[in-house]
């Protein structure tokens, strides 16, 4: 039941405090919860306002007004509660940072997923091909290629296959002159 300005206007006359923003919110709220339960995260897609467009909605306004520093604190409690995911693209490079651990894990330190690997990896593969990308353009984050480095996963495989050869060569050199 969905409450209008009549409504509303008749319950304030017989006393009633009526808050539209807080019934709102946790109405959304709920909905989200519901979300979660079927998809085991917050991030609604954009996709989504064709299955539930207010959901589509409150999920970007949610985050937008807490960047701005505008979301009442009791608001952002109860999304903290649910595990909200307030920074969609921090999630997402911290999932492909943790899928490189699972994989190094099970292969070994510094290894990492190839080109044409296939199954549960390929989209590690695309995601870290886009770091490098993000590299090769001078428009990798500090922190980033960091983690990266971290990791052992090589930036330029290229430059990194290169630099290694050209060591074993200088050895050699030094070795043998």
């Amino acid at each position: 039941f969905r409450f209008n300005k009549h409504h509303i206007k008749r319950l304030k006359k017989m006393g009633f405090v009526v808050d539209l923003d807080r019934e709102r919110f946790l109405y959304n709220l709920n909905d989200l919860k519901k979300f979660k339960e079927d998809f085991d995260h917050t991030n609604v897609p954009r996709s989504y306002k064709k299955v539930n467009k207010r959901l589509s909605i409150f999920v970007p306004n949610n985050r937008d007004h807490y960047r701005k520093g505008i979301l009442e604190e009791w608001k952002i409690e109860e999304l903290d509660k649910i595990g909200f995911i307030w920074d969609p693209t921090q999630h997402k490079i911290n999932y492909y940072f943790e899928k490189l651990k699972e994989y190094q894990f099970i292969n070994g330190y510094g290894s990492y997923p190839k080109d044409g690997t296939k199954g549960p990896y390929k989209k590690l593969v695309r995601f870290f091909r886009n770091l490098r990308k993000l590299k090769k353009n001078g428009k990798l984050e500090k922190s980033i290629e960091d983690r990266c480095i971290d990791l052992a996963f090589p930036l330029n495989p290229y430059k990194d296959a290169w630099m290694k050869q050209l060591g074993k060569l200088k050895e050699y050199k030094k070795i043998n002159s």
